[in-house]
């Protein structure tokens, strides 16, 4: 019992070493991002390199212990996961690698809860739940100076002309609701003190304070909302569990005023014209957008629109609701994402994944009643649940969706079952793992490669056509390369005055599938031009009609569908 104890502490405390270097300093690494909003899912590398050595170093102590902890949550959570992607075995598919890797994030934070289970002791989960919240507060830092002390644009605040601290999201809500995280973790630290000292109570209404005024600065619509309704939901729960009405209702109050200050009275940076509301202003075009994702379930409620063709057919939908209800075209972005996360499954997939909902509610509704789930961890997940029904989902941000999985682990409780295992059986483990880690590791250095490689081309002050065959790329850039060589294909051969038939035919093949999947104003004005090129004059013109219905305000489709639809 005793070296089992000590091989227990030690495991557990690289496990934490491990977490402290994936949040404290990987999540933080920044630079010049490729599109997104730096940390989206083929854009997170530094983060995902964390998860990965997390991975390994979980599946060699296993292996080495012999035995495996599983909780009712764990089968809870695992039957959810499987009839979220079921659909993925018989439903169309226009996005298959894209699936492939949004169905690997989801299993990666299936793994991860698993991983942190397994560790999960009294001090484990103490030590955890701070560096989450250490975490939290370098984002809070981060924000504070970029908006006040940072001016010109540097590697720590590339947007530097920007009014609106991101800290290293690059994404005003993302940067917010992780913020609200960061009060409620603060919140929960308060109060699970067995003595609250003034110097605690300062620190947490100075946290509270400063996430507000970031998230005001930030000028967040829908993350302004997030989190001030997360923060007073986790305090209603501290009111009514420790019996501490004054504090919790002071607390809630400087969050509510923090949030609503007006942002003139910060009006510090340089040529900075401040329009922001003091009120919120978040409902915005939501309810068409699930208007129109509630009229495609119910045509396609079994297999749903395909993975990957949401954006076109989302806006398709939209046109059609409006003329036949005979109202005023509302202009919208074009949007791969329909803000909320349920609708966005069974709009791509069907009625199947949204079941998958159904059943964490049921899964944390069992947990609480019979006492197996943590309702004072588990409320600590409210902000990214509240972010991924009215922003973006959980698979966008590696950090928000590995937080999740964390805090749900943590909050699984009660005895579990044990099963144990040969060392036969256990030997085949650290093999596999070791060749999944490496694997993966690859995969992201090729895919940092690959992003430095077109950054540099697309922000050189002359385009270097050799950078685009510098290096293989992931499938995750690959068409993004494609394009760039095609467009390099075309210039050139007007240059030379020769285009084959071959070169033409298969640049429209590729452009019909981006503009299927990518609906973009360029990319429908190239696959016109394309079509009159090889003599499809007709095509040309169907394809400018649509581009004009979904982007009526854009100089290159206005001009060209005027040319070529004239009346």
């Amino acid at each position: 019992m005793p070296h089992q104890s000590s091989y227990q502490s030690i495991s557990n405390n690289t496990i934490l070493a491990l977490f402290g270097l994936t949040f404290l300093i990987l999540m933080n690494y920044t630079t010049h991002q490729l599109g997104g909003f730096g940390l989206g899912l083929a854009f997170n590398n530094a983060t995902w390199l964390g998860f990965t050595l997390i991975f390994a170093m979980g599946g060699l102590f296993i292996s080495l212990k012999c035995s495996i902890k599983l909780s009712k949550s764990l089968v809870g959570y695992f039957l959810s996961i499987v009839l979220l992607l079921l659909p993925l075995s018989y439903a169309k598919q226009a996005l298959e690698y894209d699936m492939f890797l949004i169905a690997l994030a989801i299993s990666s934070a299936l793994i991860l809860f698993f991983i942190v289970e397994q560790c999960n002791r009294r001090r484990f989960k103490t030590i955890l739940l701070a560096i989450l919240l250490l975490s939290a507060l370098v984002q809070t830092v981060w924000g504070m100076v970029q908006y006040y002390l940072i001016y010109e644009p540097s590697l720590w605040f590339v947007a530097a002309n920007s009014t609106q601290p991101h800290g290293t999201f690059g994404q005003k809500n993302v940067f917010s609701s992780y913020l609200a995280f960061g009060s409620l973790l603060a919140i929960y630290f308060l109060f699970n003190q067995s003595k609250k000292s003034r110097l605690a109570i300062t620190l947490v209404f100075l946290i509270i304070i400063l996430n507000a005024h970031l998230t005001m600065l930030a000028e967040a619509r829908t993350g302004r909302v997030v989190p001030i309704i997360a923060v007073l939901a986790y305090l209603s729960y501290c009111a009514f569990k420790y019996k501490s009405r004054k504090l919790t209702f002071a607390l809630g109050i400087v969050c509510l005023l923090t949030s609503f200050t007006p942002k003139q009275w910060f009006d510090i940076r340089p040529n900075q014209i401040v329009t922001a509301p003091i009120g919120i202003q978040s409902v915005g075009v939501r309810p068409l957008m699930y208007q129109v994702g509630v009229n495609l379930i119910m045509d396609k409620p079994l297999r749903g629109v395909g993975a990957g063709n949401m954006a076109r057919e989302f806006m398709l939908k939209k046109i059609a609701l409006e003329e036949q209800q005979n109202r005023i075209p509302t202009e919208l972005p074009i949007t791969s994402h329909i803000h909320n996360e349920p609708l966005q499954w069974m709009v791509e997939l069907g009625v199947v994944s949204g079941l998958a909902f159904v059943g964490f509610m049921i899964t944390w509704l069992l947990g609480l009643k019979n006492g197996w789930i943590d309702p004072s961890v588990l409320l600590l997940a409210l902000p990214f649940v509240g972010h991924s029904l009215l922003e973006f989902p959980f698979y966008a941000s590696a950090p928000h969706l590995f937080a999740f999985a964390i805090i749900l682990a943590l909050a699984s409780k009660g005895r579990k079952k044990v099963v144990k295992f040969t060392p036969v059986a256990s030997g085949f483990i650290i093999p596999a793992v070791g060749l999944i880690s490496y694997k993966a590791i690859m995969f992201l250095l090729l895919s940092i490669a690959s992003m430095n490689a077109l950054i540099e081309y697309r922000q050189g002050n002359k385009q270097d056509e050799s950078l685009l065959y510098s290096v293989t790329p992931t499938q995750s850039f690959e068409r993004l390369f494609t394009h760039e060589k095609y467009q390099w294909t075309f210039k050139r051969g007007k240059q030379q005055g020769s285009i084959s038939k071959e070169q033409v035919y298969s640049y429209i093949e590729f452009l019909e599938d981006n503009v299927m999947q990518w609906p973009e104003a360029l990319l429908y004005v190239q696959l016109a031009e394309m079509y009159l090129i090889s003599g499809q004059n007709k095509k040309a013109q169907e394809i400018m009609k649509e581009a004009y219905a979904f982007f009526p305000s854009d100089e290159k489709v206005i001009a060209l569908h005027t040319k070529l639809n004239p009346s």
